[in-house]
């Protein structure tokens, strides 16, 4: 019976202001499931040529990522950057220049101007949570109250926040709980989950199937109002449970950051500071040989501290980093927020079973390599450290492959920003950076082993760079790649210039470098800058790798094998060695420019 009243909606009615609100009670008066994406997969035919309108505070992932993919169905669209409620003017001649057929905000905190909400063009608003999930703080909230399941749902934009019609919602599991922080699960699953919501829309809306008003008594509507979080809902009592702590910290990662005080021995004053990257010691290890109470730093390994927590102080949480509450204040790993000087009675851990952002797991005669570095950026230490663990393995004659899987969120996203700027020397604290992410990628090239660059996170500049330098280099469907150091007035090295052009031309490689584009997965398998795609998201592609990889017949990994060590000659190396000398002179030059130094600010600062 609903279906034969839908039916008889057509596109002129949903597109009626003054037939609206009928059209809205009649969906509300049958007992309709919740639009849900998947029934339409085969008809986004039907939104070649439409024109979508979007509006964001910022061009982030989110944006990104629903922009490709609508320009890759044909799609018209145009992207407004919004900085404020005052900007509502901005929107108003967007809208009236570019003449719409749906606007969309998939990431906007700002009011839509009501000339705009008011019109016969829906303004479908992409809000992160499930059905009937109201407020700006949702994902906070979801990791908070760490919650098992969460979602994604496209509401059309009504004067009360969140609280219009639902054209489409999903919900996924969350599958790792314990390790995944708001921005993590924002950029992951909230992304995926978005595409498939407005594309779901657009379909419903070519189709003339109107949006389902939101309404509590519905059994599938399981969300409800979440005020927004302040500082003191972030604040941690380390006397809380480990797991409590751990889930406060990460429902405030990466911005604003969990506060906590943390208490430093040789009687130093407690510092108060926004903590970030927790991670729950597997064991409560030094607790029985210290006398310690919650809230102090008892440890430290890799510019990590570990804190004592726990009703009875008998558990411990790793920190990776730290942000002073100072207006100014800028986030650096823990270790150089605290100071040296109030860390020298705290000891060093070397134990390579505890705490450690690089660790190697092996199948067989493959090498899995993580390097999961807070935000993916790479400094001095960290490079060497990683570069020293790829030398190893590369020693091992038992490795025939290397698989360098990089961290959650990023696979790398090159040098080290943040510890750039607070340097006392920002040139040389560069030079010495861009040197040592260098050497890894040289060490990569001379490995014997093939190697296999999997991108289970995004990467950016130096970090796709260092993902080319392997044989194979493979990514899933939601991996993001931004190859360019125009943000940062940089030339680039990274044995770019060798390593690009091989794969994708020297006139392309300019205009990736050069420019300012972000590639989906499917455009860079497009124009050959990765070999291939494995599954749709890091969870999907983690599961099938292993199989694939081992899959390779023996015969075929040695032919392989034999042919890089065939091209591999000194010749190779001599080349390879001429393109970093080309590369490191331009970047030198770089280093003490007004226009670096100035980018590097205000992307530290966030300006």
């Amino acid at each position: 019976m609903w279906r034969k009243a839908l039916d008889v909606i057509t596109k002129a009615t949903l597109r009626s202001p003054a037939r609206w609100a009928s059209t809205v009670r009649l969906a509300s008066s049958l007992e309709v499931p919740l639009p849900r994406p998947g029934k339409y997969l085969n008809d986004y035919g039907l939104l070649e040529d439409m024109r979508v309108l979007l509006f964001s505070n910022t061009q982030n992932r989110l944006t990104n990522k629903v922009t490709k993919e609508l320009q890759n169905l044909k799609i018209n669209t145009k992207n407004v950057t919004v900085g404020s409620n005052a900007e509502g003017y901005k929107m108003v001649q967007a809208f009236n220049d570019f003449k719409p057929s749906v606007v969309i905000c998939p990431f906007l905190t700002f009011r839509v101007p009501d000339v705009i909400c008011e019109s016969d063009v829906p303004c479908l608003i992409v809000h992160p949570g499930i059905a009937g999930d109201r407020g700006s703080s949702s994902l906070d909230w979801a990791l908070r109250n760490k919650s098992q399941t969460w979602g994604a749902t496209c509401l059309q934009a009504r004067g009360k926040l969140d609280s219009g019609e639902i054209w489409s919602t999903e919900e996924f599991e969350i599958n790792n709980p314990k390790t995944v922080t708001k921005t993590g699960l924002y950029n992951g699953p909230i992304v995926d989950a978005a595409v498939d919501i407005v594309l779901d829309s657009l379909v419903r809306f070519q189709k003339g199937i109107p949006p389902k008003p939101l309404d509590y008594s519905h059994p599938e509507v399981q969300g409800t109002f979440q005020r927004r979080m302040q500082d003191n809902d972030r604040t941690i009592d380390w006397q809380m449970p480990v797991e409590d702590i751990n889930s406060l910290i990460r429902c405030s990662d990466t911005q604003p950051g969990a506060l906590g005080e943390l208490s430093l021995t040789n009687g130093n004053s407690p510092l108060m500071a926004r903590l970030y990257g927790s991670n729950i010691a597997s064991s409560p290890i030094l607790l029985n040989s210290v006398d310690c109470k919650a809230g102090d730093v008892i440890a430290k390994k890799n510019e990590s501290i570990l804190v004592v927590c726990g009703p009875q102080a008998k558990d411990a949480i790793w920190v990776s980093a730290l942000k002073k509450t100072d207006e100014n204040a800028i986030k650096l790993p823990a270790t150089e927020v605290i100071g040296s000087n109030n860390l020298t009675e705290i000891p060093e851990i070397d134990s390579v079973y505890i705490h450690h952002d690089i660790n190697v797991h092996k199948c067989d005669d493959v090498a899995f390599v993580h390097f999961n570095f807070y935000n993916g950026a790479m400094s001095v230490a960290q490079c060497k450290r990683l570069q020293n663990t790829l030398q190893e393995l590369s020693n091992d004659n038992q490795n025939k492959m290397i698989v360098l899987m990089g961290g959650e969120r990023f696979f790398s996203t090159g040098i080290h920003l943040n510890k750039i700027e607070v340097s006392s020397d920002p040139a040389q604290e560069s030079w010495e950076n861009i040197n040592a992410i260098d050497d890894v990628i040289k060490t990569i090239f001379s490995m014997d082993s093939i190697v296999v660059s999997a991108l289970q996170g995004d990467a950016a500049a130096g970090g796709i760079m260092m993902a080319l330098s392997a044989d194979f280099v493979y990514a899933h469907l939601g991996t993001m790649m931004t190859p360019s150091y125009k943000a940062m007035s940089l030339y680039g090295s990274e044995y770019w210039t060798y390593s690009l052009p091989e794969r994708v031309g020297d006139v392309k490689a300019r205009e990736l470098t050069s420019g300012e584009d972000t590639l989906t997965a499917s455009q860079a398998l497009n124009i050959n800058l990765i070999d291939g795609i494995i599954g749709r998201n890091r969870f999907d592609m983690l599961q099938k790798l292993p199989n694939m990889l081992n899959n390779i017949p023996g015969s075929v990994l040695e032919r392989l094998m034999a042919d890089k060590r065939k091209k591999h000659n000194t010749a190779f190396y001599n080349r390879l060695e001429l393109h970093r000398d080309i590369e490191l002179r331009y970047m030198k030059e770089c280093f003490s420019s007004a226009s670096y130094n100035k980018a590097r600010h205000n992307f530290v600062y966030k300006k």
